[in-house]
């Protein structure tokens, strides 16, 4: 009864011994794996680009300024419903931290006399993984607005995506302080709605 008993104890010491002996063996590269997962999870992508308000063809000052406008750019992110609205900073330059995917570019908004004006876009923009930073563009807004008998009147004329990455990038990179890291150029595509008919 002694042997039997001793004999399962030293089946269990060594089950034991060879299951810590693995773990240790794979907890290095269990805990690596760990990392790198949650380092894809949460890499995000250094988004710029700057957007220019065009009123009557003159250009509007943006930023925070007393006779400034503040205006801002909302993204949606389908994959996860992620939505998020970006502010434009002085001389309408921005820089959002962003998850890589395809957004919509929703929308732009700026004040008008105090009032929020938020014209809707059909843009596309698609950030891809394994970079530090996508440049978008510099989007122009043309607008008109006038008063008239019934109060002021609007329209949106037509946004312009350019691509002013040669004149821009190397110095917006070094402000944002990632001067020469891996880059590219994502310039927005317009999105033609389709109408759905039954």
């Amino acid at each position: 009864m002694r042997n039997l008993m001793l004999s399962v104890a030293l089946v269990l010491v060594t089950g034991l011994a060879d299951i810590s002996t693995r773990a240790v063996a794979a907890g290095p590269d269990e805990e690596g794996e760990t990392a790198r997962q949650a380092q894809r999870g949460f890499e995000r992508v250094t988004v710029f680009g700057q957007f220019r308000l065009l009123k009557n063809g003159n250009e509007v000052k943006l930023g925070e300024g007393f006779f400034s406008n503040v205006a801002a750019l909302r993204l949606y992110r389908p994959e996860d419903q992620e939505d998020f609205t970006g502010r434009v900073e002085e001389d309408g330059e921005f820089a959002f931290k962003l998850a890589p995917g395809e957004y919509y570019l929703m929308s732009i908004t700026f004040k008008h006399q105090g009032e929020t004006i938020e014209p809707e876009t059909n843009y596309v923009i698609n950030v891809s993984p394994g970079i530090e930073a996508a440049y978008i563009g510099t989007i122009t807004l043309e607008t008109t607005f006038g008063g008239g008998y019934h109060g002021m009147k609007g329209s949106f004329d037509r946004f312009i995506v350019s691509n002013e990455c040669a004149a821009d990038c190397n110095r917006r990179m070094a402000d944002l302080g990632i001067a020469g890291a891996p880059m590219e150029v994502a310039l927005p595509q317009w999105q033609e709605q389709v109408a759905l008919h039954d």
